[in-house]
């Protein structure tokens, strides 16, 4: 940006604070989400480009804040120096910032004449706005007289919403005011921007499934030395009650101590297991042990017998 036009645009700002004359705190405003404000047409003084629209949008996760300003006849550049100012209580407080202003805080600022077009924003640092270095958070853009200054949340000290009011003027090459146009003609319109969603309810972890393995069935229902037995034991989810289709099964059928050797298998929510009993066995205990694991969740049961 030309070194002139920043300069220009300072001078500007603050010459033209005389011209927005006073500022009360009545007039239009908007919620969150995206608005649009309107001003009447031909209501322009003098030469100064009319003031017609403006449009403000935001991005409530991005920060972003989007503000058009469209003033007719701004492209046009034969007849001096055209300028458009946003004037932002960022706190809508107008006992802050300038006072003289409104409260005025923040101001965006585009030029336009013979020599080139330019943008700036300004801040009040307390005794005087200056200018803001341009940032990655900051743009603007025109198209014919449409102008859109685009900026952060964190550029306006994080605020929420703002009053603003717009200002049209044309001056001369002797920085004289040929003509100007305030939007809207009385007040300031308001602006409140979005608030982020809320953050998504923390998911609260599934509980662990436990297997459940319930009383067995045997066949034959009491054990006979030297004959084959089938026990199966249900296997249910602890947080279903559904059968337990996966998992791993441990067995480990014993008379007095020793295992007997049997076949096993799991499927379909039943711990099944067949085993000759062996014919030293008769009258005494024999112990069918399951053990189910899913995971890191376990759960065992026996099942005790006396041999016929």
């Amino acid at each position: 940006m030309k070194t002139s036009i920043l300069r220009a645009l300072a001078v500007a700002a603050a010459a033209s604070l005389l011209a927005i004359g006073a500022v009360s705190t009545s007039g239009a405003s908007a919620a969150a989400g995206g608005a649009t404000f309107t001003d009447p047409t031909g209501d322009v003084q003098g030469g100064a480009a009319d003031v017609t629209s403006v449009v403000v949008g935001d991005d409530p996760v991005a920060g972003t804040v989007t503000l058009s300003v469209t003033a007719a006849g701004y492209s046009a550049v034969s007849d001096g120096v055209r300028l458009a100012f946003v004037y932002l209580n960022t706190d809508k407080n107008p006992l802050t910032g300038d006072t003289e202003a409104g409260g005025t805080e923040v101001i965006l600022g585009a030029t336009n004449d013979a020599e080139g077009s330019g943008w700036a924003v300004l801040r009040w640092d307390g005794s005087q706005f200056v200018l803001v270095p341009q940032t990655a958070t900051l743009g603007f853009s025109r198209s014919g007289d449409t102008m859109t200054w685009t900026f952060n949340k964190s550029d306006i000290a994080g605020s929420t919403g703002f009053t603003f009011r717009v200002l049209s003027v044309l001056f001369d090459s002797g920085d004289n005011l040929l003509g100007r146009d305030a939007a809207p003609d009385d007040g300031t319109w308001t602006y409140d921007l979005s608030s982020p969603p809320p953050p998504p309810a923390p998911v609260k972890p599934a509980a662990p499934v436990k297997p459940l393995i319930g009383a067995p069935s045997a066949t034959p229902a009491k054990p006979v030395a030297g004959k084959r037995m089938t026990v199966v034991f249900p296997v249910t989810r602890s947080d279903t009650g559904a059968p337990l289709v996966k998992g791993t099964m441990i067995c480990d059928p014993s008379v007095d101590g020793r295992v007997v050797g049997h076949t096993e298998r799991f499927a379909d929510g039943k711990a099944r297991l067949s085993f000759v009993v062996p014919k030293s066995a008769k009258a005494r205990q024999l112990k069918v042990k399951v053990t189910i694991k899913v995971g890191s969740q376990a759960a065992t049961r026996i099942a005790a017998y006396r041999v016929g």
